[in-house]
């Protein structure tokens, strides 16, 4: 399996273990060859507990492709993107979304 696909399998994970409203791609990493090496992912849930879902994440999420995610609660998010300079403001400008709930 590439590691494209492991892409899509590492969201359909995180969408298994925490039922998120979105998942945003927001940094990508690629070898020389132009392979996908390593990727940062932004998660936001409904509600519950955003660093205890982060922390459901790595520890019951085997992926081929190495990952970094931050998850944050709609509340979190909404409050962080009231603030254009914030981090979420820019993964907002920036990030790809690999996911959102209907």
């Amino acid at each position: 399996m590439n590691l494209e696909s492991n892409l899509i399998r590492l969201r359909d994970d995180i969408i298994r273990l925490s039922s998120p409203r979105e998942i945003i791609l927001f940094s990508e990493k690629h070898n020389p060859d132009g392979v996908l090496s390593s990727v940062k992912l932004c998660a936001i849930i409904s509600g519950g507990d955003s660093r205890q879902t982060e922390h459901i994440i790595y520890v019951n999420l085997e992926s081929e492709l190495p990952f970094d995610i931050l998850v944050y609660t709609v509340d979190e998010w909404e409050k962080l993107l009231k603030n254009k300079m914030s981090f979420a403001s820019q993964i907002r400008r920036t990030g790809r979304v690999l996911y959102a709930a209907d």
